[in-house]
């Protein structure tokens, strides 16, 4: 079981500066993904793995103080029979497997990051987290969701074509 790689296929609600493609990054210079300016809650991120996956599990590290309430987490079946193809995200049937939730952070005044590792153990070629609410605070002047870091780990079960490939290439710079 190693680190699985992956692309933010679908991010309608990104920040200028914090867009869902930063969670593919793991550098010391990532700044991760914080949502729009009041959004509509839920607000959803999509994953795209580089095949089918078995995901045996997602750490999820949250942002300091731009929180979510609570998260849904969904995964779906690969491409039926021996096709290569992704089924299209926006076309799959979602299995809802359960929801987590994360501390408001109100007792280290916003300063520390919640690390959340889900298990997880099921087939998927993607993963879907829907982001409830956010906690309100003092910091987050624009009722905002982000999280800083994404890992998946697991085991390609069967490489897909990708209409995107997995990127491999350093972060973007960071002006």
């Amino acid at each position: 079981m190693g680190r699985l790689g992956f692309n933010v296929c679908h991010c309608p609600s990104e920040e200028e500066g914090f867009a869902g493609a930063q969670l593919q990054y793991h550098t010391v210079d990532a700044v991760g993904w914080s949502c729009g300016r009041f959004p509509n809650f839920p607000v959803e991120i999509g994953i795209q793995f580089e095949g089918v996956v078995m995901l045996r599990s997602i750490d999820i590290l949250a942002h300091e103080f731009k929180i979510a309430s609570k998260v849904d987490v969904f995964v779906c079946d690969g491409p039926a029979g021996n096709s290569s193809h992704f089924p299209q995200y926006n076309r799959v049937q979602w299995q809802r497997l359960g929801h987590f939730c994360l501390t408001s952070n109100k007792e280290t005044e916003y300063k520390a990051r919640e690390l959340k590792t889900v298990q997880i153990n099921r087939p998927t070629p993607y993963l879907r987290l829907l982001f409830a609410k956010c906690h309100l605070n003092p910091y987050n002047f624009f009722n905002q969701v982000g999280i800083v870091g994404l890992d998946a780990f697991g085991d390609v079960v069967t490489p897909l074509r990708l209409v995107t490939p997995i990127r491999a290439s350093p972060a973007p710079e960071v002006d």
